[in-house]
């Protein structure tokens, strides 16, 4: 058979197996085991070819090659498979093996470059070597050793993380380990983060529990805690949602509750622990000194180891007791009130001025009830209280029968009312009346009344003056007419004439000025001009001008040392919150003006209008959101409408609209205003009707041109020269009334739009100067 290859059988006859033994004389190959050899030499693997039986054998038959699965040659040993080559194991590299085999001497190589690939060190231990010096060497333990030239090494450990050190090499330290299972990074030494430090996300647990100093971050408790404590204060059962915790020892386990200070317990939410060994326990309460315990809801305890159970109470001094609603506890070791703790009651005490030794010895000096009624215990030094109920001098004490009214009567200015040795009111000047330590203390003025420590100074010459808060009024000389509410309101006044302040620091730099209106925290708080009204929180709290309406929260603010603006009237949250130098503008609304420094004779009304303006002049702009994204510095716009004028860029434009329009163009009324009339222009984008009939805008022209749907009265005008004015294609009901308006020797031509009829032909039409062609489109004539 062709291409059969000879050989002798068992019977000694010459015979062939093609499909076994085959010669292809077309392409000088030979087969074996098949009869279409696909190179020089091809084997074909027989059935059941594995380590044990190779494809090609030597020796004894079971070391040789065969394959072991597609495109992959395996190398048999003994019966045993030793190495396999894939196609992309080895990418048709050369891979050798060298005869020795040492920690320089590598075992695997790659092509001719005998020095480098892996060695073998010792048992159990594998090098990377590079160039015929040992890199790297892993242990039976897993250890990883990386060694230079002179073989100096850096250890790795398990859980530490890996650096750079100073000479280059790659270490690790035990101060610095990462936790795998609990994917926690524990550094024993210190950190710096040289800029800012930002945690994201809302999940992780509390990270570690028990005694120890340390700063947490808890993502899914959104929780914080910095300091030390000794137990388990900051475990994640004692950590309340949204809490923060800072000192030593303290315990925020309420939601929103805060700590600050050492060994105290907030567990209610909304509540705050200031100080030493407090308990904050009612919801919404604050805590601030040594010891005490807060459990009324809303109530505040201030000085030492009191107790606040009452709602809304407060408790000052030490060791009292505010045991019913809406209670005011002053001085020490006061007696229980018996109050009712959770509702107003008139016959119980509003105020209470304890006068104890101790907790076993408590007493009370003076209880005033909610009805009006005071009660005392104790001595008046130097008063006697007669039959009609007047305190006059003398050294009698307090006896009974006061009758209906009781009248304390201080007739030498220089005595004033004390409760053990501590001055509490003043009547210094003419009908004055001064209440708290140092309150109007030196006052020669008239018909004042001053609360509060240090309240109206002890300067005072002025009249009719109010002041109440802490320092509120401290300057007061010559001023009159004030009325300073709050803590350090009008602070600073010194001869600055009927004030109002009501607030925290607010109007706390007016020293000389006069007539002003600041109600709300730190309104007008570096104010120093006169005749300005600012109410809400921050409202005006930077600008030295003068006549301002400020009011709203932050609402005409300014910028600190910078804010010099005067006249305006700005109403609405954060509205001209950054202005500084604008003059006489108007602004109404939530963020209105927000971005206007300078500039001036503004009017903004609608929530955002022209909030991005900052040095624009001479701008009206009215609707939420107009005039928004215009230029910073464009003037004499007016814009009316919700979204109008958002896109305008340029000076002198009207836009009416009620929409955001691709372009201010396309608002329902666009108009560009100019200093010279005839060059202003007006455009309506819409129809306009009356009972008359169709009315429309007057469309001017000068030179050829074709009408749209826009035009309706045209004026043509032709003292340049006869020109062409087309029609367009005719629509139902479209009126044109055309005019040449021009030169008596110049004639404008109307030409209908192809083949369309223009009073009965198709052909042009010719106005001589002063005529009017009014026409209208019918479907069946054209233009008539």
């Amino acid at each position: 058979m062709a291409g059969g290859v000879c050989y002798v059988n068992a019977a000694g006859e010459i015979t062939t197996d093609q499909a076994n033994f085959a010669w292809d004389y077309t392409n000088n190959r030979l087969g074996i085991g098949t009869d279409t050899p696909l190179g020089q030499l091809h084997l074909a693997q027989a059935a059941g070819a594995n380590a044990a039986n190779p494809t090609l054998a030597f020796g004894d038959g079971n070391s040789g090659f065969y394959e072991s699965a597609d495109n992959t040659i395996a190398v048999a040993l003994g019966g045993t498979r030793q190495w396999r080559f894939h196609a992309n194991w080895f990418a048709g590299t050369l891979v050798e093996l060298t005869d020795t085999v040492s920690v320089t001497i590598p075992m695997y190589t790659e092509g001719s470059d005998l020095d480098t690939g892996i060695g073998f060190g010792n048992n159990d231990i594998l090098t990377l070597i590079t160039g015929g010096i040992e890199r790297v060497r892993i242990d039976a333990n897993g250890n990883i050793n990386f060694k230079t030239g002179t073989l100096t090494t850096s250890s790795l450990t398990a859980g530490r993380v890996l650096f750079a050190g100073t000479n280059g090499l790659i270490s690790d330290d035990a101060d610095l380990t990462y936790d795998a299972t609990n994917n926690n990074l524990t550094a024993a030494g210190r950190g710096r983060f040289d800029g800012g430090l930002w945690c994201d996300g809302t999940t992780g647990a509390t990270p570690t529990s028990g005694a120890g100093t340390r700063l947490m971050w808890i993502p899914d408790k959104a929780a914080f805690r910095a300091g030390a404590v000794g137990s388990s204060q900051w475990d994640a059962g004692n950590i309340g949602q949204w809490s923060v915790a800072f000192g030593t020892g303290g315990r925020a386990s309420g939601n929103y509750s805060a700590h600050f200070g050492e060994n105290g317990q907030v567990s209610a939410p909304y509540s705050t622990h200031f100080g030493d060994g407090g308990v904050t326990s009612g919801s919404h309460s604050t805590h601030f000194g040594s010891g005490g315990v807060t459990s009324g809801s809303g109530s505040t305890h201030f000085g030492l180891s009191g107790t606040v159970s009452g709602t809304f109470s407060i408790h000052t001094g030490e060791d009292n007791l505010a045991d019913c609603y809406g209670l005011l506890t002053l001085g020490r070791f006061s007696a229980a009130s018996g109050g009712n703790l959770t509702t107003w009651v008139a016959t119980d005490p509003i105020l209470i001025i304890g006068n104890g030794t101790s907790a076993g010895a408590r007493s009370t000096v003076l209880t005033i009830l909610k009805n009006g009624n005071i009660t005392t215990d104790g001595n008046l030094a130097g008063v006697d209280i007669t039959a009609s109920g007047t305190i006059t001098d003398g050294t009698a004490t307090i006896v009974g029968g006061l009758g209906t009214f009781a009248t304390v009567n201080i007739t030498n200015e220089s005595d004033a009312l004390q409760i053990d040795a501590t001055t509490i009111l003043h009547t210094d000047g003419t009908n004055n009346f001064s209440m708290g330590a140092g309150a109007g203390a030196g006052n020669s003025g008239s018909g004042c009344f001053f609360l509060g420590k240090d309240a109206g100074g002890d300067t005072n010459a002025g009249d009719f003056n109010l002041a109440m808060g802490f320092e509120a009024g401290l300057d007061l000389t010559s001023g009159v007419r004030n009325a300073l509410v709050g803590y350090r309101a009008g602070q600073n006044i010194t001869s600055g004439d009927e004030n109002l302040c009501f607030g925290p620091q607010t109007g706390e730099a007016l020293t000389t000025e006069d007539r002003n209106v600041f109600i709300g925290w730190e309104c007008g708080l570096r104010n120093t001009a006169s005749r300005s009204t600012c109410i809400g929180a921050g409202a005006g709290r930077y600008t030295t001008g003068q006549e301002n309406v400020c009011i709203g929260y932050l609402a005409g603010q300014g910028v600190d040392g910078s804010s010099t603006f005067t006249r305006n009237t700005i109403i609405g949250t954060n509205a001209g919150s950054v202005i500084t130098t604008a003059g006489a503008t108007t602004l109404i609304g939530n963020a209105a003006g927000a971005a206007i420094i300078g500039g001036g004779n503004n009017t903004l009304i609608g929530e955002s209008a022209g909030r991005l303006i900052t040095t624009g002049t001479q701008n009206v702009i009215i609707g939420a959101n107009a005039g928004y994204s215009s230029a910073v510095n464009i003037d004499r716009c007016i814009f009316l409408g919700a979204n109008a004028g958002r896109n305008v860029t340029i000076d002198d434009i009207l836009a009416i609209e009620n929409r955001n329009q691709t372009s201010a163009t396309n608002a329902i009324i666009y108009g560009v205003m100019d200093a010279t009339a005839a060059d202003q222009t007006l455009r309506i984008n819409a129809t306009v009707t009356t009972s008359y009939g169709r009315i429309v805008g007057e469309s001017r022209y000068t030179t050829t041109q074709t009408l749209d749907n826009l035009d309706h009265i045209v004026s043509a005008n032709t003292d340049g020269g006869a020109w062409t004015l087309s029609l367009p294609a005719g629509v139902v009901g479209t009126v044109y009334e055309i005019t040449n308006t021009g030169d008596s020797s110049n004639n404008l031509t109307i030409a209908p739009n192809g083949a369309e009829h223009l009073i009965g032909v198709n052909a042009n039409w010719t106005l001589l100067d002063g005529e009017t062609l009014k026409i209208t489109y019918r479907t069946s004539d054209g233009w008539y």
